[in-house]
């Protein structure tokens, strides 16, 4: 036909629907700093004063009761200060006038989001101080053989702050990890996880060793090096707030301001009750 119209010689007149909101991109969930101890507001500074262990002495036969040794030590303490994080995000609002929705709500989402993920992103860079305990290089993946030699490092540093077969430390692994822990026969049979729950039906080994398992990519990568850690919840790490995420709205002349924020400080309160595990960062 001479004077059929097509698709594109109808283009003007071809109805186009969008959807209403925004598909937002994803972020991390906070998955490192619910297992560290909450702190209350921490001012401009936070310490927190550690007692170290006294010495024992033994009193020889034939020498006086009054002629003890002290054992007392210098003690210590370990300090961290605040850090403010913000998202920023504006919108004119002659702009919003013109949509066929007001993204505000989307903006918000989004910024939360992007908070909770930033402050994870600051607990993670915490497993720089754990060198008391470190197993695993940046050349390996995670193995069920090295995992066995970090839960033994770990009760043999932490003392009787880890019962064996009681104690269930958290596992945080980098996400590229999952992979390797899941291939990992030792990890998924049966035997060792002893929960009644197929980790090949449900993607995820979920505890190994008495130890619980999680993946995150908030992980610190540096040096070509992943260091995944393993933590006594709410004994390694600790941090507080003096303003828990927060967003605000404010216009101003002619736009509207989404403002979202925190006060934070993470500090390493026993970095010796603490693994960093170092795994490659490439696969």
């Amino acid at each position: 036909m001479a004077n059929e119209y097509t698709p594109t010689q109808a283009a003007k007149w071809i109805a186009e629907r969008w959807e209403p909101g925004l598909a937002m991109a994803a972020y991390e969930k906070m998955k490192v700093i619910p297992h560290f101890k909450r702190l209350k507001a921490i001012g401009g500074k936070v310490h927190i004063m550690k007692f170290a262990n006294l010495a024992r002495n033994t009193l020889a036969d034939g020498t006086a009761g009054s002629a003890l040794t002290v054992s007392g030590q210098t003690e210590v303490e370990v300090t961290a200060l605040p850090k403010t994080v913000y998202v920023f995000a504006e919108v004119n609002l002659n702009t919003i006038a013109r949509m066929m929705f007001d993204p505000t709500n989307d903006f918000r989402r989004s910024v939360e989001q992007s908070l909770a993920e930033g402050a994870d992103v600051e607990g993670a860079k915490l497993a720089t101080d754990m060198v008391t305990g470190v197993v695993g290089t940046n050349l390996v993946n995670v193995t069920e053989a090295t995992f066995r030699k970090a839960i033994s490092t770990l009760a043999e540093n932490a003392k009787g702050y880890f019962e064996t077969g009681e104690t269930a430390p958290s596992f945080i692994a980098h996400s590229r990890q999952i992979d390797d822990i899941m291939g990992d026969p030792a990890f998924t049979q049966y035997q060792l996880r002893g929960d009644g729950t197929s980790p090949l039906v449900k993607g995820w080994v979920l505890r190994a060793h008495n130890a619980n398992f999680y993946n995150s990519g908030n992980i610190q990568t540096t040096a070509s090096t992943r260091r995944n850690m393993l933590l006594i919840d709410k004994l390694t790490m600790a941090y507080g707030y003096n303003q828990p995420p927060k967003v605000k709205y404010e216009e101003f002349q002619l736009s509207k301001r989404i403002i979202g924020w925190f006060d934070l400080a993470v500090i390493t309160q026993w970095e010796q009750y603490g693994i960093r595990y170092d795994t490659i960062d490439t696969v």
